[in-house]
């Protein structure tokens, strides 16, 4: 039997030491500042101490961790090891890696990151190389070493360094041969592309260490012995953290030079160790008030910098370990726009920042904290304040998102704002949206105002800045259309079309002449031929087809299909290419097709100046005017529930000036009539599904 907090003596005694050393930075020079790290540390080797280790060197903690101490660790300091000692050697901090390219193979290099290491991966004389540091451990005269590297939020590359990966069991086997032979064992808190968490199941460690910690003292099975092995140690711990809820992170281990197959055994604890308790509980509470203390006088001393906000990691250290209530409203503002700073894509987090914003609700109103938050200077803070307000009560959210609409600059944010509140069901007033329609807003805002104007119907121009762009648009106006001007000057635009959001468009029209682009696929195109396909109308000039109809089309009769035809734009247009040419500046007469209402719009023939293309059309498209030799100039199809117009017109000319063809008088009121006539039929296609505004 044995008292609470110890072991029975060590299994099968050789005669050595058991000897811990333990490395930890968390106030780095130049790196981000880690939470954990020194506690991680101190927690492993006050647990090893009781488990019959002893400390023979200092350890190295923050300040005391420089490159050279780390490397004279192992050169010098631990060379006074016997050669049956055993020795367990524990890391927390950065860890990095850095590509090298060898002919066709890439190569990735493993660093331990010093307290004074420079921070760019370009300078890396001050890192510590992880297989040069590890040879140096090899050579330590010990008989069994266990390295364990809790590598916080960058991984270690051990492909080139490791020599087998032990994932079997140790059961079974004697354990005298076991401790005969020599051991080289190393384990890692998380592969080389992952990040480790800085919680677990043990307060105030990582994940990692407080896996380990858990592990010795009651998480691995007892043998009769009571002992295991460092192999056992790694596969308990792989299994453990990668399993853990919330965990992104797996563990490595194996061996590395020297290894002969030997283990290190390791006692186990009956129970969790002795633990200072409240005294442990007093020192983290300290910790976090004097960081805040002193990180907050920063800021206020630089006049409320951005740049000296605290790290998210360090922030939820301290929203762990403090009393929020007992805040200043000045230091709410400094924590809460920390954390915003830095949340950035972090899930983990985000609950434990909504605690903070509930806990401390009382000190300022929800409202005017997010909206303080949403006009702050800094992009990352108003980024996540949407984030963190959606998340929050979505209630307030679409208030004080609604508020913030007109004042947002950024079109990034901007649209965020604005998805949040379409997936909210929430309209703006008429008034609003009013108001943010004459501000020139992008396409998605322009499209979530419109859901607060019923009445009028909506023409999205993607436009090419053409002079004829230009003309166009201003002819739809004069048809009645509300038009929204969307430049269009590289592709299509810098954001891919959102077919849901297209909807809010009764007409989308496309000027593309001046900035065509050959390609098979867009994923633009393929945007707008599901808004055609949903019951759109889509107006389209010149070099659309040119662009994407290279290939056979293949055309489907049903929404269903299209899903699993050939996703060709090409499919959806009224004509198809007789063969590509270059038709620019041509004078062309015009004349009606012989309908009613191909004479209605083209009551009379003209002649005009245009570029167009030589096309055919499908079965089942309608001309309403031709050109010369038959050409169509425009016609449209009905595709799925929607329309597809087509004028075979565009200013664009490769070797020469070329004037709008709209400046043609009877072709420009002629469009104009082609304008009015597509009006009324966006407007008998709404009437009776006109959105009403919910705020």
């Amino acid at each position: 039997m044995t008292a609470r907090g110890e072991i029975d003596a060590p299994v099968a005694a050789t005669g050595g030491r058991n000897v811990i050393a333990v490395v930890a930075v968390d106030g780095y020079h130049h790196w981000p500042r880690l939470s954990n790290a020194v506690s991680d540390a101190s927690g492993a080797a006050a647990l090893f101490k009781r488990l019959g280790f002893e400390q023979i060197t200092e350890p190295l903690f923050d300040e005391r961790a420089t490159g050279k101490a780390i490397q004279e660790l192992v050169t010098d300091d631990l060379m006074a090891l016997g050669p049956e000692d055993s020795l367990v050697l524990f890391y927390a901090g950065h860890g990095g890696t850095r590509k090298h390219r060898l002919g066709d193979q890439e190569i990735k290099a493993g660093y331990l990151i010093p307290v004074d290491a420079a921070v760019s991966p370009n300078k890396v004389a001050t890192w510590i190389e992880l297989e040069g540091w590890l040879r140096a451990v090899s050579l330590l005269p010990a008989k069994h070493i266990l390295v364990i590297l809790d590598a916080c939020h960058s991984g270690i590359a051990l492909a080139p360094i490791l020599k087998w990966r032990d994932v079997g069991t140790w059961r079974g086997t004697p354990l005298s041969p076991l401790q005969a032979r020599r051991s080289r064992r190393i384990i890692t808190s998380a592969l080389d592309d992952q990040v480790a968490l800085d919680s677990g199941p043990v307060a105030g460690h990582s994940l990692f260490t407080g896996c380990l910690i858990e592990g010795l003292t009651r998480g691995i099975p007892r043998s009769d012995n009571r002992v295991t092995t460092g192999s056992e140690l790694g596969l308990y711990l792989q299994r453990r953290v990668e399993t853990y809820p919330g965990s992104r992170q797996t563990p490595d281990f194996g061996t590395f030079a020297f290894d002969d197959r030997g283990e290190m055994l390791i006692p186990l604890a009956t129970e969790l160790p002795d633990a200072p308790g409240d005294a442990r509980s007093n020192a983290r509470r300290e910790r976090a008030q004097r960081i805040l203390a002193d990180a907050y006088d920063r800021w206020l001393e630089q006049g409320c910098d951005e740049r000296r906000l605290l790290d998210l990691d360090t922030v939820i250290e301290i929203l762990a370990e403090i009393e929020c209530t007992a805040l200043s409203a000045r230091a709410i503002r400094f924590l809460d726009e920390s954390a915003a700073r830095n949340l950035g894509d972090r899930d983990q987090d985000v609950a434990a920042i909504l605690g903070f914003l509930q806990e401390t609700e009382a000190l300022e109103a929800p409202s005017a904290r997010f909206t303080r938050l949403l006009q702050h200077r800094s992009p990352q803070i108003r980024r996540s304040a949407v984030r963190l307000v959606r998340e929050l009560d979505p209630r307030l959210a679409s208030r004080v998102l609604c508020e913030h609409v007109l004042r947002e600059r950024d079109p990034d944010i901007l649209g965020h704002v604005v998805a949040c509140l379409r997936e909210a069901g929430v309209a703006p007033a008429r008034e609003r949206a009013e108001e943010i329609l004459s501000g020139r807003p992008s396409w998605r805002t322009a499209a979530w105002a419109l859901t607060g104007m019923p009445g009028a119907p909506a023409a999205l121009l993607l436009d090419d800045g053409s002079d004829f762009a230009r003309d166009l648009g201003q002819l739809l106006a004069r048809g009645g259309f509300r038009v929204i001007k969307q430049p269009n000057q590289w592709l299509f635009l810098d954001e891919e079309l959102d077919p849901a959001v297209l909807e809010s468009f009764q007409m989308i029209a496309v000027v593309r002449g001046e900035n065509f682009f050959w390609t098979d696929h867009n994923p633009s195109y393929a945007a707008l031929a599901q808004y055609i396909l949903r019951g759109g109308l889509l107006f389209a000039t010149s070099w659309v087809a040119w662009e994407t109809a290279r290939r056979p089309l293949v055309f489907a009769t049903s929404s269903t299909a299209w899903e699993t035809a050939e996703r060709s734009f090409a499919a959806v247009l009224p004509f198809h290419m007789q063969h590509s040419s270059h038709n620019e500046g041509i004078s062309l007469r015009a004349r009606p097709a012989q309908t009613q209402l191909a004479r209605d719009l083209f009551p009379e023939e003209f002649t005009f100046e245009a570029s167009f293309e030589e096309l055919s059309p499908h079965a089942e498209t309608t001309i309403l005017l031709h050109g010369d030799n038959d050409i169509p100039l425009y016609g449209f199809r009905r595709v799925g529930q929607g329309e597809c117009h087509y004028l075979n017109v565009c200013q664009h000319h490769c070797t020469r000036p070329m004037s709008s063809p709209l400046e043609t008088a009877a072709f420009s009121r002629a469009i104009e009539r082609v304008s009015r006539w597509l009006y009324r039929r966006c407007a008998e296609r709404t009437s009776s599904a006109s959105p009403t505004p919910t705020s």
